[in-house]
């Protein structure tokens, strides 16, 4: 078990650019995507889980079976991926990518031991983009991960039936806006 304590050990600064550096408990690198067996299965087993919310297990097993085989998790490797390490382990990932002046958030997820240490909200600082609004489709079906993007700044826009892999998914739609402050 690992104690908040323990975690100090840990700090580290991942540079975003030269501008601003994060930090927090886990140590933050840009991808690629490990390698990591636990972390796959990890990956494996959550997007199992949230699919299940809308499709059932059979059918959300299916599918990321589809994705894994269909080597979709190379997609990651995008240059936004962060990879978050506590010693020398993975303990999560996030990304986002721009898109019509936004960054959207694609995937922030943090291994079950690993929860409520404040590694998700050290990703998610990452992920800024200075003066860029972020965007995040969170899933109906997840209350928990609903009240983190409130608590980390995002406002409910409205919810959205989107498309996924050919599946009519409802999301609600999240976005954090930065403001920049000019003095005259």
């Amino acid at each position: 078990m690992l104690h908040r304590r323990s975690l100090h050990q840990f700090k580290r600064k991942f540079t975003i650019d030269s501008r601003r550096a994060v930090t927090g408990p886990a140590v933050l690198s840009g991808g690629p995507l490990p390698a990591d067996p636990p972390l796959r299965t990890y990956l494996r087993d959550s997007w199992s889980s949230q699919y299940a919310d809308y499709l059932g297990w059979e059918r959300a097993s299916s599918l990321v079976d589809r994705l894994f085989a269909s080597n979709e998790l190379k997609q990651l490797d995008e240059p936004s991926l962060i990879v978050a390490t506590l010693g020398h382990k993975p303990i999560g990932i996030a990304a986002s990518r721009l898109t019509k002046g936004l960054s959207m958030i694609t995937m922030l997820e943090v291994m079950e031991p690993y929860r409520n240490l404040g590694v998700a909200r050290q990703m998610l600082r990452a992920l800024e983009v200075r003066e860029q609004r972020q965007l995040a489709y969170v899933s109906i079906h997840r209350p928990a991960v609903r009240t983190f993007y409130e608590r980390s700044g995002f406002q409910a826009l409205n919810r959205t039936v989107v498309n996924h892999y050919g599946h009519a998914l409802e999301f609600d739609v999240f976005i954090k806006l930065h403001q920049t402050i000019s003095t005259v």
